[in-house]
C-alpha cells in the first residue's frame, strides 16, 4: 500500500493513474478511442494545410478546401472522456477553426461583389491564422500521443 501511495505522490502520478485507467478499458473501447484520434488528427492536419495555404497565398481559402469538421463533430464526445489528453488543446483548436469559418464567411459576405479569391488577408488576419495554425499543430501532437498508447487487452474471464 505504501508503494502505491509513493507512486501516486511522485511527479509521475498523473501518468501512473492514466495508465491504470487505460488498463481498465476494454479492447473495443481502446479501438474506438484510437479510431477517433486518428480520424480527428487527419482532419486537423487537413485544416492545418488549409491555414498554411491561406498564409502562403495571402487570401482566404476557396470553398472547396474549407477546413473540415465532420470527424470532430462525430468523435469529440469519445475524446472528451479520455484521460491523459489535454482536452483544452483539442477543443480549443476545433473551436477556433469553427470561428475562422465564420470569420471567412463574414469577410466574403461583406463584399458580395468580390469572389472569394479576391478577398485578401490583412496583416492582422494573417497573424491570426498563423496563431490558429499553431493551436491546430498542438492538438495534432496530443492526438499522436493518444494514438501511440497501447491498446488495452480484454479480460479473458
Amino acid at each position: 500500500m505504501a508503494a502505491l501511495w509513493q507512486r501516486r505522490s511522485s511527479t509521475g502520478a498523473s501518468r501512473y493513474v492514466a495508465s491504470r485507467k487505460r488498463a481498465g478499458r476494454t479492447a473495443a473501447e481502446s479501438r474506438e478511442i484510437r479510431r477517433a484520434a486518428r480520424l480527428v488528427r487527419l482532419e486537423l492536419e487537413e485544416s492545418k494545410n488549409v491555414l498554411e495555404w491561406c498564409v502562403e497565398y495571402g487570401e482566404w481559402w476557396p470553398p472547396e478546401i474549407e477546413p473540415p469538421h465532420e470527424a470532430w463533430d462525430e468523435y469529440a464526445e469519445v475524446l472528451a472522456g479520455v484521460d491523459g489528453v489535454d482536452w483544452e488543446k483539442l477543443a480549443g483548436a476545433a473551436r477556433q477553426l469553427r470561428r475562422l469559418r465564420g470569420v471567412r464567411a463574414a469577410y466574403v459576405a461583406a463584399d458580395s461583389k468580390k469572389q472569394w479569391d479576391s478577398v485578401e488577408l490583412g496583416e492582422r488576419t494573417t497573424k491570426l491564422l498563423e496563431e490558429r495554425k499553431e493551436m491546430v499543430a498542438q492538438a495534432i501532437s496530443e492526438l499522436k500521443v493518444l494514438e501511440a498508447q497501447p491498446l488495452a487487452v480484454a479480460a479473458s474471464k
